[in-house]
């Protein structure tokens, strides 16, 4: 839940106008892009730093977590950055909806299982309150990755423009 606010903060920020071309561009998807990507950078780049805070959120029938715990911070870390250059940003976006539906179920049984991990609130509602949180993070994904939002009308911003003819 909380690098879902955190994300909301940093897209809020993109908004001020010495932020506005940094680090996403001027659409309101792009400047999502680059909260996102700004996110998953921290987050991936956490696997490396804390991976215990990681470990209890592998499902106890997978093999090796610690290196599940490592080929996911890559991943997220990959995803980041990738988010944050303009041109594999939509590729971007696409790839983090579908990591985040490839970590939902750790998110599940670490509420299930109760193993919660160091760091976080030892409450089963926060746990489950999370949950739901990933059907948000890939409706994000899924904006960078169509460059609007689904089923609203298409905006100036991701309209093609159309060809001026120049007075030669």
């Amino acid at each position: 839940m909380t690098p879902f606010f955190l994300m909301l903060v940093v897209y809020g920020l993109l908004h001020l106008p010495r932020l506005r071309r940094w680090p996403g561009g001027p659409a309101a998807w792009e400047k999502a892009a680059g909260a996102l990507g700004l996110g998953l950078v921290l987050a991936g780049g956490a696997h490396f730093v804390r991976p215990e805070m990681f470990l209890p959120m592998v499902p106890a029938f997978l093999p090796s977590p610690e290196l599940i715990v490592l080929v996911s911070g890559i991943v997220e870390l990959g995803v980041g950055v990738a988010l944050l250059i303009p041109r594999t940003r939509r590729v971007a976006g696409w790839v983090a909806a579908l990591l985040f539906v490839a970590i939902w179920p750790g998110s599940i049984y670490t509420a299930i299982s109760g193993n919660y991990p160091p760091g976080f609130p030892t409450t089963p509602l926060y746990h489950w309150a999370r949950i739901p949180f990933h059907a948000l993070y890939v409706a994000w994904g899924v904006w960078v990755g169509l460059g609007r939002i689904p089923l609203l009308a298409t905006s100036r911003a991701t309209r093609p423009r159309r060809a001026t003819a120049r007075a030669s």
